[in-house]
């Protein structure tokens, strides 16, 4: 090795190497770039030979056995961009270590690994060019500082991943320097421990499996531009009244959690991508006035449990308001107990693949014209102007329109119009 003087470029990731770094390492003085990634290697770095390595830009020992502390040596690696040493038995106390002198990283990920004691951000203070932090820690030894009085970073994040970390546990907060990162992309945090969480411009904000309860914090709405992947899943809100999450890039089935709350009044999801049944636990919902489903693709038949009648704390379609599960793929009759809705004022179950006689007309219900049933080739019925006896065999293709049109919706009650 040590006639490679020249080389700029060493990876050995993906093999099966067991035993040190070799101390030949220290030879190949021209060295840019090192990968060990993925093999079987222990020990504690080599640190005369590694140190030595002072045109390095890429170190990258993740997926392997190495131990003890980080050398201090480890700050003559100056010119040191991406530094990955996670997921091997490093421990030791990170405040101590030289990762304050490696001033020139954009990446670093420290996940998994065994250190102790107290790690604040504010060792990252003159890290300019910093880019990514990835800690991740099963280990309940180390705690993540979070507050840092007097602290201005000179960095913008894109990425920043503290997954099952003890964010200054039992109460913990996320850093406050998060006020001024405006290039972030992607916040995971989940499995910690937080109470609050303030909003950055994100594309993907992932805060699940925490203990954050009481009611869900407004910055996840309240702005024009959020993210578009949100997470909250696995946590303790409460009392939620109105869950407003239309127009995103939603994807796979509905959220359990979504229905967790007895007290939602308002849930509108329109214009996503959730597929899969209307999940059965929207029989938990005993207060929900207002049902937007509309735009995405959800199958099978209207569930059942939307049309009980006696539900533990209330019953929901006598309260009823707003009914909008157009513009999916549900298939099957439409349960003749929806014509009972007694407070309907909108409804649209137009284009899907419902099939049979429309309910009676009975009460509020009878108000409603073709335009809620429209483009369902299979049902029949008087607002369709469609004998049950004469329905056509072949469904058009199916359609995605904007939502904008749901409901025409006037209210007349309680004046005297005339025509």
């Amino acid at each position: 090795m040590a006639n490679f003087s020249s080389l700029e470029i060493l990876d050995l990731s993906y093999n099966h190497f067991t035993g040190s770094i070799s101390p030949y390492i220290g030879a190949l003085s021209s060295l840019k770039a090192l990968s060990l990634y993925s093999n079987d290697l222990n020990g504690t770095l080599p640190t005369q030979d590694l140190c030595a390595l002072k045109k390095l830009e890429e170190l990258d020992l993740a997926i392997n056995y190495f131990e003890g502390i980080l050398p201090p040596c480890l700050n003559n690696l100056s010119s040191l961009g991406l530094l990955d040493i996670s997921n091997n038995q490093f421990s030791g106390n990170l405040s101590s270590s030289p990762i304050a002198s490696l001033t020139s990283l954009e990446y670093i990920d420290l996940s998994y690994n065994l250190f102790e004691g107290l790690f604040s951000f504010s060792l990252f203070a003159n890290h300019s060019k910093l880019k990514v932090i990835q800690f991740l820690s099963n280990h309940s030894k180390l705690e993540i500082e979070t507050e840092t009085p007097s602290w201005d970073p000179l960095f913008q994040l894109k990425f920043l991943v503290l997954s099952n970390c003890n964010l200054n546990k039992p109460t913990g907060n996320i850093p406050k320097f998060l006020f001024d990162q405006h290039e972030l992309e992607a916040v995971a945090i989940s499995h910690s421990t937080l109470p609050v969480v303030p909003l950055i411009i994100l594309e993907l904000l992932d805060i699940s499996n925490n203990h954050m309860s009481g009611t869900i914090p407004r910055w996840i709405v309240n702005y024009r531009e959020g993210p578009q992947i949100v997470d909250l899943s696995n946590n303790f809100f409460e009392d939620v009244k109105h869950v407003f999450l239309r127009g995103n890039k939603l994807t796979g089935s509905l959220p359990k959690a979504v229905l967790n709350p007895s007290s939602l009044v308002t849930l509108d999801i329109r214009d996503n991508s959730f597929f899969g049944s209307i999940p059965e636990e929207i029989d938990g919902l005993s207060n929900l006035k207002v049902l937007l489903l509309s735009g995405n693709q959800f199958s099978g038949m209207i569930p059942k449990q939307l049309c009980r009648f006696d539900f533990y704390k209330g019953l929901i379609l006598d309260m009823m308001s707003l009914l909008d599960l157009s513009f999916n793929n549900l298939s099957g009759e439409i349960p003749p107990e929806l014509g009972q809705l007694s407070s309907i004022l909108g409804l649209n179950l137009s284009y899907n693949q419902l099939t049979g006689k429309l309910p009676d007309m009975k009460a509020q219900f009878g108000t409603f014209g073709k335009g809620s049933y429209e483009g369902n080739p299979f049902l029949c019925g008087p607002a369709l102007e469609k004998s049950c006896t004469r329905i056509d065999k072949s469904p058009p293709s199916p359609q995605k329109f904007s939502n904008a049109m749901f409901f025409t919706l006037i209210l007349i009650g309680g004046n005297n119009a005339s025509t």
